[in-house]
């Protein structure tokens, strides 16, 4: 039968026991910005918020992922060790036990980055249409050499494809 892998089947991989850095970001400066200097609607203000929010969630899986690698080496579970990869990967291994912290740690990470990326996307389509905005009112008043140019990006296509990973991660029930 096709897809099915039977017990005696032996599986081999190469597990990333490297540690992974922690997320430095200018949300900060970005945030004080958006609060002090800009006149923005309440989304805006809120996608700052969220977007803070879930990098420092986002470095706390990392951070959590890292100590659970450390734990792996410490307690010298090795690809040798055949519970390893039942704990790795978050299966039941002898008497039915599973531990699927390292397994919800990573799923976590992939999460919270998606979520950031799906903020960030947003705020920054929210900030280019405020950059547009001041910018047109500059049109008559500035000389043409000097008038503020903005970028624009479609950070939108982005955010869907974003958004439809965690439909399809909400309906299989992971949140």
């Amino acid at each position: 039968m096709s897809g099915q892998i039977y017990d005696n089947t032996p599986f081999e991989f190469k597990a990333n026991l490297k540690a992974l850095q922690i997320i430095t970001s200018p949300v900060q400066m970005v945030q004080q910005f958006v609060y002090s200097k800009m006149s923005v609607d309440s989304r805006t203000i809120g996608l700052v918020s969220l977007l803070a929010e879930y990098i420092q969630y986002l470095n706390s899986m990392i951070t959590n992922r890292n100590n659970l690698i450390d734990d792996f080496k410490a307690e010298k579970l090795t690809l040798d060790d055949k519970i390893f990869p039942s704990v790795y990967f978050g299966m039941s291994y002898a008497g039915g036990d599973s531990h699927e912290q390292y397994r919800d740690t990573v799923f976590g990470i992939s999460s919270y980055t998606d979520t950031s990326l799906f903020c960030c996307c947003w705020l920054c389509r929210d900030l280019n249409e405020y950059g547009q905005r001041i910018a047109s009112r500059f049109k008559t008043e500035v000389p043409e050499k000097i008038k503020p140019e903005i970028s624009v990006t479609d950070y939108l296509k982005i955010s869907y494809r974003i958004s439809a990973n965690l439909i399809i991660v909400t309906t299989l029930g992971y949140f």
